[in-house]
């Protein structure tokens, strides 16, 4: 009996061939854009005008909410709902929010209650990202391409980590904060444009009379029923509270002990976002089977970088310490979805995204947790606490899961 074919796969350059993937990719270009232009750009300015690292923390926190709030919801929505449709909705939403508070930073009339709502709504539209855009663009692509489709997108994620900060610190430095939100209203109108243009037949799933918190009950159960989704969850835990949330505090780490400006700390922070993004394109190329030992190594990397930041005395060896963090964030986030994919049957992806969503909803806490931190022992010394934190945390997984970060003799 001959088996169905199965696609060759497909190098990461070579799907920006097919118009669909690349409309998707560029509108994931542009929101990933703004998704760390302005969470930098609010920081800064929230900082400048409290002096408060716990300000920038609750303010962070209304950005990072929606994953832990939502996550799930998405998720299964995205399952049962044409996800062409859910994107479009959810863009044209943050471009009217954003247009708005435009104009109130303009007129030097916004309120940190408005901007406190603002990053909500923008965090409730990047939550969507996982279960509706990535989703659309590993079908788009195809069987056999999920792995460099996920990989390409997650470098070009990564890549803006540099571009948003340098962006938004040059913005705030020659035209003000209120240019922040302006370019936001560009990009996501831009996205728009791209999106309606999208091609997308999503395979057909029959839920029948299935309820929508019984999507949220199978997918949960799928979750905990692997052992290789429990021990990527667990370590997207462990990066999202103890890493991942201390780059909103990057402003003020730069700005208290650095003594820089807006746009000397978006330079700063552009050292993590270049590694990233390199360290991303090189783990589009690595086989499947290795992809569990660079999710785990890669956090491990990270984790060391950020102990080392703690303790750099100026801008170069800071910028150096941000560069591994890159590199070592590149490996967790490049590897995190295609790990999720090859672990999920089809009928699942969109509820164990969902999920993946929702434990990534731990950062939140995590920032909340550096800031009050940072209240008492100054920034430089909660960087140091959570980095610690989190290794401890690290050799707990790395002795009860080997199976994640040995290879996968099976890919």
């Amino acid at each position: 009996m001959t088996g169905p074919t199965v696609p060759r796969a497909a190098s990461p350059l070579r799907l920006l061939a097919q118009p669909d993937y690349l409309r998707l990719w560029t509108a994931g270009g542009l929101v990933s854009s703004m998704r760390w232009l302005e969470p930098f750009g609010v920081s800064f300015y929230v900082f400048e005008l409290t002096g408060s690292p716990s300000a920038v923390a609750i303010i962070g926190f209304c950005f990072l909410a929606p994953l832990l709030l939502f996550g799930v919801a998405l998720g299964s929505l995205a399952a049962r709902y044409d996800r062409k449709t859910l994107m479009l909705t959810g863009l044209s939403i943050v471009a009217t929010v954003q247009t708005t508070l435009a104009v109130l930073a303009f007129f030097e009339v916004i309120a940190l209650w408005q901007i406190a709502l603002g990053m909500f709504i923008s965090g409730t539209f990047v939550t969507s990202e996982f279960p509706v855009r990535r989703t659309m663009a590993a079908e788009v692509a195809g069987p056999g391409r999920t792995g460099p489709a996920m990989a390409l997108d997650q470098a070009t994620h990564t890549g803006t980590m540099a571009l948003g900060p340098v962006v938004g610190g040059l913005l705030i430095e020659t035209v003000g904060f209120y240019g922040v939100y302006v370019l936001g209203a560009v990009f996501y109108g831009l996205a728009i444009l791209l999106a309606v243009g999208v091609t997308y037949r999503p395979a057909r799933v029959d839920y029948g009379g299935v309820r929508f918190r019984d999507i949220v009950r199978d997918g949960l159960r799928f979750a905990v029923s692997s052992r290789l989704m429990v021990a990527v969850l667990a370590v997207t835990v462990i990066v999202n509270f103890f890493a991942t949330s201390f780059s909103s505090m990057i402003p003020v780490l730069g700005k208290e002990s650095l003594g820089l400006t807006a746009f000397p700390i978006g330079l700063l922070s552009a050292g993590y976002g270049i590694a990233s993004f390199f360290g991303a394109v090189a783990v589009s190329f690595v086989s499947l089977r290795y992809l569990g030992a660079v999710y785990f190594w890669g956090t491990v990397l990270l984790f060391l970088a950020l102990f080392g930041l703690s303790g750099a005395p100026g801008f170069a060896a800071a910028f150096a310490c941000l560069f591994a963090a890159g590199f070592g964030l590149a490996g967790f986030s490049a590897a995190q979805g295609a790990l999720v994919l090859s672990a999920a049957p089809p009928t699942m992806r969109g509820p164990a995204f969902g999920i993946m969503t929702m434990f990534m909803g731990a950062s939140p806490f995590g920032i909340l947790h550096v800031g009050f931190l940072a209240d008492y022992f100054g920034i430089a010394g909660a960087i140091a606490i959570v980095a610690f934190e989190g290794l401890v945390a690290l050799a707990v997984i790395y002795a009860r899961y080997p199976e994640l970060y040995r290879p996968d003799t099976s890919a």
